[in-house]
Parts: structure tokens; sequence; C-alpha cells
């Protein structure tokens, strides 16, 4: 359950030690449906359409979306990952 939400705490992580400011990432949803993209924007991600020809989508035409968020430097107090 929650794998997503998981995986993007720990690649959050990862970036902050990084010192990373931002997240981006590149959304295909395949099936057309938008569900996905909806899924990131409600874990505050944002469209950054003037990445989509850099990324190899201009204008999208391969329904491929380029997001991106600002990296989270705080554990959050739901977070799951458990450090042995």
């Amino acid at each position: 359950r929650e794998v997503g939400t998981l995986a993007l705490q720990v690649i959050s992580l990862i970036q902050s030690i990084q010192a990373c400011d931002f997240t981006m990432l590149v959304v295909d949803d395949n099936n057309g449906s938008g569900k996905l993209i909806d899924w990131y924007l409600s874990r505050g991600y944002q469209k950054v359409p003037k990445l989509q020809a850099m990324l190899g989508s201009p204008n999208g035409i391969h329904g491929i979306i380029s997001m991106m968020t600002p990296t989270n430097r705080i554990l959050p107090d739901d977070c799951q990952i458990q450090w042995w």
C-alpha cells in the first residue's frame, strides 16, 4: 500500500542529502486517463511545460509530461521509512 508515496519520500530524502533543490520527473500517462498526472499534482508536483522539448516530448506529443517539486528537507511525520 502507498508504495508510490513511500518511493517519493525516499527520492526526496536522497535528493535532500545531495542538496538538490528540486525533484524532477517525467510522467508517462500512457492510457490517457490523467490519473497518474493528477496523483503527482496532489502530492505537490507542478507541470513544467518549458522542459517538455528538452525531455523528448515537445508540446506533450508523446503523452509524456515533465513535472517538478521543491525537495522536502524535513522528514514528514507520516514517513514510513525505517532505518536499521
